[in-house]
């Protein structure tokens, strides 16, 4: 039998954040008297298909329009909320 994410609404949701640092070391982390900052950006990507049989890597694509944000998170949450109550992922 083939295991396939999403099989059942039993499964959990499993959404892969990919944070892609700036080349310059430097620009990682800055901090000030008003809050840290973390340099370069993040990414989402909702994991789905059969599961790969791979112990050693496996390459995905995220595209730069799944970029996490406050709102894509809280549709993220929202999502994985509905997916919980009736087994349907939104976005």
């Amino acid at each position: 039998m083939t295991a396939y994410r999403r099989q059942d609404s039993a499964a959990t949701p499993c959404i892969l954040i990919l944070k892609v640092l700036p080349t310059d070391a430097d620009q990682w982390l800055t901090t000030t008297e008003s809050g840290l900052f973390l340099g370069g950006g993040c990414y989402w990507e909702y994991l789905r298909g059969e599961l790969s049989e791979n112990k050693q890597s496996v390459r995905i694509r995220i595209s730069r329009a799944q970029e996490l944000h406050p709102e894509s998170l809280l549709m993220l949450m929202t999502s994985a909320r509905e997916y919980a109550i009736g087994g349907e992922w939104i976005c």
